[in-house]
């Protein structure tokens, strides 16, 4: 049975496109498990710039969980997981506000100081005032 040169270069494509999806998501894995668990978050603070009072309600969810417990939650989350892996920002972007949305769909929400947001968007808020760097 012959293959043709077409469907041979697609199959190389995919196995080489889904190897450095593996190799980013087991490292991101691996930062997760071993290393700074916030670096992992970093990508995402972005994606609630656009919200006035982010610090207030990182600050006032802070009160409500641990650290620990935040980034825990953010990092399993088949989600935020998916968001993190995209390597362009917009796309990351997109993806949070895509959960977001699906969030306030699903009454997912939060009371974070005086504001109601979703779930994530108190965790990385809080994940990014805690932050250091």
């Amino acid at each position: 049975m012959a293959i043709g040169r077409r469907a041979l270069f697609l199959s190389g494509l995919g196995g080489l496109l889904g190897a450095g999806a593996i190799g980013y998501g087991g490292s991101l894995a691996a930062c997760a498990m071993w290393g700074d668990r916030q670096a992992i978050l970093r990508p995402l603070y972005p994606a609630i710039a656009s919200i006035p009072a982010w610090s207030e309600i990182g600050a006032a969810w802070l009160a409500e969980e641990t650290l620990e417990d935040i980034t825990e939650t953010l990092i399993r989350d088949p989600a935020v997981f998916a968001a993190l892996i995209q390597s362009e920002a917009q796309l990351r972007q997109t993806r949070i506000i895509e959960l977001v949305r699906a969030e306030f769909q699903s009454r997912r929400v939060v009371m974070a100081g005086r504001w109601v947001v979703a779930q994530t968007e108190a965790r990385i808020a809080a994940a990014r005032v805690s932050d250091t760097v």
